[in-house]
């Protein structure tokens, strides 16, 4: 979880920033708010400079991702999972995983969005959330305030945690997240166009 966190939340802070440098109204804003978010980090990586070098150094010479981990066997078998059941995939409960990755009171999840998806679910699984996914971004994109952007954008940061962690898939709190996030675009657009 914690490289899921490092990694996400340095590509959403940077969505963040282009955002928001787009967004501002007032030209000389954006080169003040650049330079300063440019300053603040350069101070930040300054400060922190031995931490961040031996965390690096030790990532770096144990390997980011150790090919002997679950979650790239993981990888591997929801693709023989899928091939093995095409359709509905082995079930979203199903515990054939279980010599690859068991944690208590857990599903055997296999800690990615989409391999859970071809994986657990199969087709039907990947064209039932790929038609999910197209609804959602069609909310996100309806009518686009501050307000659908900052929830989009929220939506957003915990679809890229999904990519390597269990994310959505876990009902709390990361699935009753995502329905609030939802629900309040919803209720939102229905109430700009009475």
């Amino acid at each position: 979880a914690a490289r899921t966190a490092w990694l996400t939340g340095s590509v959403l802070l940077l969505v963040l920033v282009v955002y928001y440098l787009y967004r501002n109204q007032l030209r000389i804003g954006r080169w003040i708010i650049t330079a300063l978010f440019v300053g603040f980090g350069c101070g930040i990586v300054y400060l922190l400079w031995k931490p961040i070098q031996s965390i690096i150094a030790e990532r770096l010479t144990n390997g980011f991702i150790d090919p002997n981990e679950a979650r790239v066997a993981m990888i591997t078998r929801a693709f023989e999972d899928f091939l093995a059941h095409p359709v509905f995939g082995i079930g979203i409960s199903s515990t054939a995983n279980a010599d690859l990755y068991r944690a208590p009171i857990c599903i055997f999840w296999y800690h990615m969005y989409f391999p859970q998806l071809w994986g657990s679910m199969g087709l039907l699984g990947v064209g039932t959330f790929l038609y999910q996914l197209f609804i959602r971004a069609r909310l996100i994109f309806k009518r686009i305030t501050a307000k659908t952007a900052a929830l989009g954008l929220t939506y957003f940061g915990l679809f890229l945690y999904s990519q390597t962690d269990v994310g959505e898939f876990a009902p709390i709190p990361y699935a009753v997240i995502t329905v609030l996030i939802f629900v309040l675009l919803e209720d939102g657009i229905k109430r700009t166009t009475k």
